[in-house]
């Protein structure tokens, strides 16, 4: 049988073969992707992304107990159980260990942006050193990892997310990175 055509819009016509069975597929009929016009201030529109420093963190939790259902040759069993006595459990994380996740976090941030702007991650050094950089300015007062107050490495690596979004739904700010970085 000669091919089908699916058309969404007359811009969007996609040519398939004909199925060789009776499985349904999904095709894709929106616009192709198209590459985000780099931005030659992307100094000037990274320094412009704000962050609320407004965040919720879970310090304690207690639970009562556990209940659980097992099917097992018998038929369905309850099986209920209490937490052991957890005190003085929870974990301190030093500022050096604190600073590295951040840097690692980052390194793993850059190589997403570059993913998601369809960037090999040859120039992750380049993405990693504009975020690092980025980081230390919003929520380090300039300072490094390293001398920074462990406070504000502490709210650093809380932002990471919030970072991750910023600089990701800033349209061609991550090509700009790549294209007019140093």
């Amino acid at each position: 049988p000669p091919p089908r055509q699916i058309l969404d819009k007359p811009e969007n016509v996609i040519v398939i073969p004909p199925p060789n069975d009776d499985r349904d597929c999904e095709i894709f009929t929106g616009k192709p992707y198209q590459p985000t016009e780099p931005l030659k201030d992307w100094r000037e529109a990274l320094e412009k992304i704000t962050y609320p420093l407004q965040t919720t963190e879970v310090t304690d939790q207690d639970i009562s107990g556990v209940e659980g259902r097992e099917l097992t040759e018998d038929g369905w069993t309850t099986r209920t159980s209490a937490p052991e006595d957890i005190d003085g459990a929870s974990v301190d994380v030093s500022p050096e260990d604190l600073a590295e996740h951040v840097k690692e976090e980052l390194m793993n941030i850059s190589g997403r942006l570059l993913d998601g702007a369809g960037h090999t991650s040859l120039f992750t050094g380049r993405v990693y050193t504009a975020l690092l950089g980025h980081v230390r300015s919003k929520f380090l007062d300039g300072s490094s990892l390293g001398l920074a107050d462990p406070h504000q490495v502490r709210t650093a690596s809380k932002m990471l997310y919030q970072v991750e979004q910023g600089v990701g739904g800033t349209p061609g700010l991550v090509e700009g990175m790549v294209k007019y970085g140093d």
